[in-house]
């Protein structure tokens, strides 16, 4: 993914990821887990544009939010790792 994120930057295009650190179905799976770490991605290609889509990026809007189901079920409080 490394490769793609500097091939990215280099064409000046956008890279998209579906962040899911919970299966909606027992069958369906996870993909791009590790949101709570991608800001050493961010820091290290500082030149790509990455659009953040799903649900662990949606989610993690919300400060107290702990990787429990799709989407908080409770009000949104400030300062979750996406607003950072």
């Amino acid at each position: 993914m490394r490769r793609l994120y500097a091939a990215a930057a280099e064409l000046n295009v956008p890279v998209t990821l579906h962040f899911q650190e919970v299966g909606h179905t027992p069958t369906e799976g996870v993909f791009n887990t590790g949101f709570k770490r991608f800001n050493k991605m961010l820091e290290a290609f500082p030149n790509t544009t990455f659009v953040g889509h799903c649900d662990a990026f949606w989610a993690n809007v919300s400060a107290d939010y702990a990787d429990d189901g799709a989407y908080p079920r409770t009000p949104i409080v400030r300062g979750g790792i996406t607003d950072k």
